[in-house]
């Protein structure tokens, strides 16, 4: 008896051999695929590799190629339960009937490594086959990565602007005036400078003003004179940078002078002078600040004209946009 229970177990022991060792075996109905596992640090972890290697060999023995499959499966106690009994591979194979038979799990140190056997329908190969023929190949292309737009904030963007252009308009304010007669202030003075291209200025000027002289012996008598002068010009700019600028051309004028004696009760015209013509004129500009977001840049202004013998240098801030 005891003789007989010896030659089973060796039995049993050269057959579990011999199907760890066989890849790929066949009968009438079935392939039998083995697969091996890496080894791995769990049990489980070791049978779910060496499963999925078996559908390798079966997928690579039956249409050619190896691809890394999706499936589902769990562990429990006694064996590995497949969920999913449809396995659809990358390529497009799919992969129906594989039912799991054999396991076996050894231990070397603390690492697994398991031997999974797995039956596949002969009848499944043909109808997979003759579908894969009729199947188009599909491409999987990555779409391109929309790269997200920062947005800007539009304070920055004109920031940005106002710091490197140059301006295209300035308001100026000549409040001091130099004649060959004397130095004053100007009641009313300002002007409009458009800027049509970078080195081409375009110019309004306006600019009214009155004083009074009182006489020395009598209070009551004063003299009135009272200027209004209007003129539009045309400057080239040979410099005009973001902090200096220096144009020259020509203008139109027109200008009027009247001196009224006042007695109080009265008002009396002594004198009337009034011509237009074209004159000559200058402008220098030296950057004072920098436009920012809510102000304009400033700049010094001096400004030179020169008509009907008459040679006038004024000063003043212009606001440049």
């Amino acid at each position: 008896m005891k003789s007989i229970l010896y030659l089973f177990l060796f039995t049993f022991n050269t057959y579990a051999a011999d199907w760890v060792e066989t890849t790929i075996r066949e009968d009438a109905l079935n392939f039998y695929y083995v697969g091996v596992s890496s080894p791995k640090k769990t049990q489980k972890e070791a049978l779910e590799d060496a499963y999925a290697s078996a559908l390798n060999e079966l997928v690579r023995h039956n249409f050619g190629m190896i691809h890394n499959f999706m499936g589902q499966y769990s562990q429990t106690e006694k064996d590995i339960e497949v969920k999913q009994n449809t396995l659809l591979y990358r390529s497009g194979v799919k992969i129906v009937g594989v039912i799991p038979l054999r396991k076996k799990i050894s231990q070397e140190e603390d690492m697994y490594i398991a031997f999974r056997e797995v039956s596949y329908p002969k009848s499944q190969i043909i109808v997979e086959q003759e579908r894969l023929k009729h199947m188009k190949t599909k491409k999987y292309e990555l779409e391109p990565i929309k790269k997200e737009k920062r947005e800007k904030k539009t304070e920055n963007v004109e920031e940005k602007k106002k710091l490197t252009e140059l301006p295209t308009l300035s308001f100026v304010w000549l409040p001091y005036a130099q004649t060959q007669e004397s130095a004053e202030f100007i009641y009313l003075p300002f002007r409009i400078d458009i800027y049509p291209a970078k080195y081409i200025g375009m110019g309004v000027f306006y600019s009214y003003d009155e004083d009074e002289f009182e006489d020395k012996e009598d209070q009551n008598l004063k003299t009135v004179r009272t200027t209004t002068e209007m003129a539009l010009d045309l400057k080239l700019y040979p410099i005009r940078t973001k902090m200096v600028s220096l144009g020259v051309g020509v203008e139109y004028f027109s200008f009027e002078e009247e001196t009224v004696l006042d007695r109080g009760y009265d008002d009396e015209m002594i004198a009337k002078n009034k011509f237009e013509g074209t004159g000559k004129n200058a402008v220098l500009k030296i950057k004072l600040t920098q436009p920012s977001l809510d102000t304009s840049g400033k700049s010094l202004y001096v400004d030179y004209r020169e008509y009907e013998q008459r040679k006038v240098i004024s000063a003043g801030i212009s606001f440049d946009f």
